[in-house]
């Protein structure tokens, strides 16, 4: 619960609400936040990230692998109990596609919990600000995985999945 005061100076009592911040990131770094209800009690943010060799394989920054590409593209936190936040960093981005996607952890791909989950991703990029995607209204869902959005890495703007 929370306490904040309405103009005419009385104290009102609200239900528990989550706020999230992002610090101000430099040119160049970007910042993946995801969030969600109280249900599913887990999801989980993985960034599959292009290598700065062309010819060499992505690396998928996840719950297992917390980093890639020498520390430029890693996860801050892995949040296990509910509503979040999860966050990946981007501190160098290299050409190519970014791809985002969002995972229950031990989801049923038959009876998935999206419609309860009230899932949201922030992208935050210093020449953008923030953009918000909703598990109700952006990319697509197949089984328990969420598609959110491609990062493209010389330009560094999302599109929808």
């Amino acid at each position: 619960y929370f306490h904040y005061f309405d103009p005419e100076c009385s104290s009102k009592r609200r239900e528990k609400n989550y706020a999230l911040l992002s610090p101000v990131l430099p040119p160049g770094m970007s910042r993946f936040v995801l969030q969600w209800g109280a249900r599913p009690s887990d999801l989980d943010i993985y960034l599959l990230s292009p290598h700065q060799d062309p010819n060499s394989p992505a690396c998928e920054v996840n719950y297992r692998r917390k980093q890639c590409h020498s520390g430029s593209v890693h996860l801050d936190k892995d949040d296990v109990n509910g509503h979040g936040p999860e966050t990946i960093t981007i501190q160098r981005f290299n050409p190519g596609q970014y791809v985002l996607r969002i995972d229950e952890y031990r989801g049923n791909p038959n009876r998935p919990s999206w419609d309860i989950s009230h899932a949201l991703v922030t992208y935050y990029a210093p020449h953008l600000g923030a953009v918000q995607y909703s598990v109700a209204q952006n990319g697509f869902t197949d089984g328990d995985v969420w598609y959110v959005m491609a990062v493209d890495g010389m330009t560094r703007n999302p599109t929808e999945c």
